[in-house]
């Protein structure tokens, strides 16, 4: 039988934090889901793992070691049979009514390709605490503009409605940075909104091993300004002249040690 969502993960080396990650999922509100997990080649015991797990919505793939998460991601979604895809990275916990109360968000979200929940810090190795936020149906917000500025999302926490992706062309495998927000761009390009719902439904872990934060931060940052220029000549007809020192500016800010990030967000 078809389930209403496909959870799609992929994990190389996932180590002590993938059983939370998979446990979030087992144990969501919701139960009318698939998980799809697409092992890159660990070398680690993240394949023993997941196979500790006797649930039959857990799907183990194992292409080999492709050292390219675009790629995984892409094999993963092709082997989703629900009409929406929901994110989750191995270190990134879920919130318990995760699914439910998205859900009932994008099962009414015409003209949506994506649709993202608000996202909560879980610094290094803590352990995510997660509070009851109600059953009531959450607001949408079209956030479709806000690619000219930013990725208004974060990747781990989106629903993409598989119809969408598809058009867009899938995950470009020659990309090893900014992937969702280019996937994003290209999903607005073929005539989809993106929306985001206000609530803390997902975990975003920072950790020195991330990109942004460590001596690829350079490379991230001028990937995302390649994005944000293309979204202004393709979205909106923009000169990319004009958009030039919005970019540069994002990536002075960027280069910014993280405590200093967070204390000029807290006043913004």
């Amino acid at each position: 039988m078809q389930p209403l969502i496909s959870v799609v993960m992929a994990v190389y080396n996932g180590g002590t934090l993938l059983r939370e990650t998979i446990e979030s999922i087992l144990n969501q509100t919701f139960c009318d889901f698939e998980f799809i997990i697409v092992d890159d080649g660990s070398t680690d015991e993240t394949v023993e793992i997941i196979r500790s797990y006797a649930d039959p919505r857990i799907r183990l793939i194992q292409p080999g070691r492709l050292a390219n998460q675009s790629k995984c991601l892409d094999i993963g979604i092709k082997q989703a049979r629900a009409s929406w895809i929901a994110r989750i990275d191995a270190d990134d916990p879920a919130h318990p009514q995760r699914l439910e109360l998205m859900w009932q968000v994008i099962s009414k979200a015409e003209g949506y390709g994506v649709v993202a929940s608000d996202v909560k810090i879980i610094y290094g190795q803590t352990r995510a605490q997660w509070q009851p936020v109600g059953t009531e149906v959450p607001v949408l917000r079209d956030v479709t503009r806000r690619l000219l500025w930013h990725n208004p999302i974060a990747h781990s926490s989106v629903f993409i409605r598989r119809s969408a992706y598809e058009q867009a062309g899938g995950f470009d495998p020659a990309l090893d940075l900014m992937n969702d927000y280019w996937m994003w761009a290209k999903i607005s390009k073929a005539g989809w909104r993106l929306g985001y719902v206000p609530l803390k439904l997902q975990g975003k872990r920072i950790h020195l091993g991330q990109h942004y934060e460590n001596k690829r931060r350079l490379r991230y940052l001028l990937a995302s300004a390649e994005v944000q220029l293309w979204v202004a000549k393709e979205l909106f007809g923009l000169p990319s002249a004009l958009m030039w020192p919005v970019a540069l500016a994002r990536i002075a800010y960027g280069l910014l040690p993280q405590t200093l990030r967070a204390r000029i967000r807290s006043y913004v």
